[in-house]
């Protein structure tokens, strides 16, 4: 499982052009809960344009309006919603993956 999570880690990494170090950021550390669990407005567009409208996992193209940000690490997990944790999914990958890593 931490290898599959780690190849997932590589690829976000590579996919938003960052530095493993500035994704580290997208998991809490013992500071509890992030209360803010949706992604809105223009941080949804910006994922969008970013993603080029085309959903991470399964490359299907995604309308904004019915376009799901999914948290690459999952907010059950600690996971923050920020710009650099979350993806454009078409709603039946988003679903599918549910609150698992991929």
């Amino acid at each position: 499982m931490e290898v599959k999570g780690l190849k997932l880690f590589a690829r976000l990494a590579e996919h938003l052009d960052a530095e493993a170090q500035e994704l580290e950021g997208a998991i809490l550390a013992d500071s509890g809960k992030d209360k803010t669990r949706c992604y809105r407005g223009a941080v949804r567009v910006e994922i969008h344009q970013r993603d080029g409208g085309r959903c991470f996992y399964c490359a299907a193209p995604v309308d904004i309006a019915k376009m799901h940000v999914d948290h690459v690490i999952p907010h059950v997990s600690g996971g923050l919603t920020v710009k650099s944790n979350g993806v454009c999914s078409c709603r039946s990958c988003n679903l599918r993956k549910g609150k698992r890593v991929w």
